[in-house]
């Protein structure tokens, strides 16, 4: 099997994956932080 597709360089892929990495901690940072304000 031979590869066509340009691969992904392995500094874009570790900016995606931190940038996915990051929007998902603010994601659940901001969900607990409405959860807690709804508690109280």
């Amino acid at each position: 099997m031979v590869e066509e597709e340009p691969r992904v360089s392995d500094l874009q892929f570790v900016g995606l994956s931190t940038y996915h990495a990051f929007a998902r901690s603010r994601g659940r940072a901001a969900l607990d932080f409405s959860h807690a304000g709804g508690k109280q």
